[in-house]
């Protein structure tokens, strides 16, 4: 994150002269941290730094009307248009906190229990609330002969519907008479780039029939897909590292330990697992070296998955402070591109340090004594596989990954602190 510059300040009582608001502002427009991707065609302050660019611009402006007598007709207009937008962020100011009291006031309820804190208005339109969608994707078990690649949606949308009929999956129970019965159905469908496939359904019961019975109808349609159940990532800091989750019977172990220490994540099943499905640290590497370190908890509810963000995590009797998990873009190291991994990668390989026709770990150094570590390597000159610049594809200046990941941190920032959770019905 960018530092903030401080505001100068100047002596109470004491007027500005045109040299000195224009050092003040030439001081305060230098501190501020400009973005180090070149493509950058924007740049965010603080209102509070803002206002006293404002301010000292207003003053060297005014400064030079008095020693101008009569002033310019240059200098005049700029008053005047300085003076229209002091007007204007006064009044957006105003108006935001007139309008944040008179929510906290018209509200007068205490929030739901996972629901996240009220957020202070923006001076952008905020965005529309979000629909309900009754939605989960089936995943491919082996993306690189994916099934049902050449089935249009409406021919998969029939083929389902016509298995969950013959399966005799329908809603309710099994006490409710055949005429009565609602079979669940598919509304639409979607085929995603990675060969996933999103089944939407009509509500929300149809919806979770046929997940938690994918048993009974999904091998019909293809054995080599799977429900993808989604989970709700969450980053612990300051885990202790004597916490073991290398097996499914530790994983769980450490799950009833964390459900046992945060009374809201009491158990509503009977599995540990069900609650936190998994765990796992941060860092790719064990935490062997350090004592504590940052923790991901993947929770099946959105709602504990908030709370845990508003109030912490209690382990081993401390309470740690939790925050909603950053993904960052995903790098093959097969073509180098972003979005898959070399797992899962369709494109030919491609040297992630010279950008040649072969994989990175075939890349030798032409030189007689050829030199073992090729990214320490004098005698070959690096070449981007992404931008064709001189550095390899891995590093941090190039100008596509700084691209990209700029991006993404603008999503972040979109989605705010916490995860959407459906309204109750």
């Amino acid at each position: 994150m960018s530092h903030s510059p401080t505001p100068p300040t100047c002596e109470p009582g004491r007027p500005r002269t045109v040299s000195t608001a224009l050092t003040e502002l030439h001081t305060l427009l230098s501190g501020v941290a400009l973005p180090k991707s070149k493509n950058a065609k924007s740049v965010t302050v603080p209102l509070a730094t803002f206002r006293t660019i404002l301010d000292l611009t207003t003053a060297a402006t005014k400064a030079v009307e008095h020693e101008l007598e009569p002033p310019l007709a240059g200098i005049a207009t700029l008053a005047a248009k300085l003076d229209a937008l002091t007007e204007q962020v006064a009044q957006n100011s105003y108006q935001q906190a007139r309008t944040y009291a008179q929510a906290a006031a018209s509200e007068g309820t205490k929030p739901a229990h996972g629901a996240p804190p009220p957020k202070v208005p923006h001076s952008v339109t905020p965005a529309p609330e979000r629909s309900s969608r009754f939605d989960f994707i089936l995943r491919q078990l082996d993306y690189k002969h994916p099934v049902l690649a050449n089935d249009t949606p409406a021919d998969i949308q029939r083929t389902i519907n016509d298995i969950i009929i013959q399966s005799d999956l329908h809603c309710g129970n099994d006490a409710t008479p055949v005429p009565e019965r609602v079979f669940p159905c598919v509304r639409a469908v979607a085929k995603l780039r990675n060969g996933n496939i999103r089944l939407f359904w009509r509500d929300q019961e149809e919806r979770d029939t046929a997940r938690m019975c994918a048993d009974d109808w999904l091998p019909r349609l293809s054995p080599k897909l799977e429900v993808l159940w989604p989970s709700y990532r969450v980053v612990v800091h300051g885990a202790p590292t004597s916490l073991m989750f290398d097996t499914d019977i530790r994983r769980e172990e450490a799950a009833r330990t964390i459900i046992r220490e945060n009374s809201f994540l009491s158990s509503y099943s009977t599995r540990a697992t069900d609650t936190i499905p998994n765990i796992q640290w941060l860092s790719r590497r064990p935490p062997a070296c350090k004592s504590h370190s940052s923790l991901v908890l993947f929770f099946e509810c959105a709602e504990d998955a908030n709370h845990a963000i508003e109030h912490g995590i209690a382990i081993n009797g401390r309470l740690l402070r939790a925050e909603r998990f950053r993904a960052y873009p995903t790098q093959c190291f097969n073509c180098y591109r972003f979005g898959h991994i070399a797992r899962y990668c369709r494109g030919r390989s491609t040297c992630g340090l010279c950008a040649g026709p072969h994989a990175t770990n075939s890349c030798r150094c032409p030189s007689e004594n050829a030199c073992i570590d090729m990214t320490q390597c004098k005698h070959t000159c690096p070449k981007c596989a992404l931008c064709k610049g001189p550095h390899s594809a891995l590093s941090r200046d190039c100008p596509v990954r700084a691209d990209i990941f700029a991006r993404c941190n603008f999503g972040h920032q979109q989605f705010g602190a916490y995860y959407y959770a459906p309204p109750a019905a």
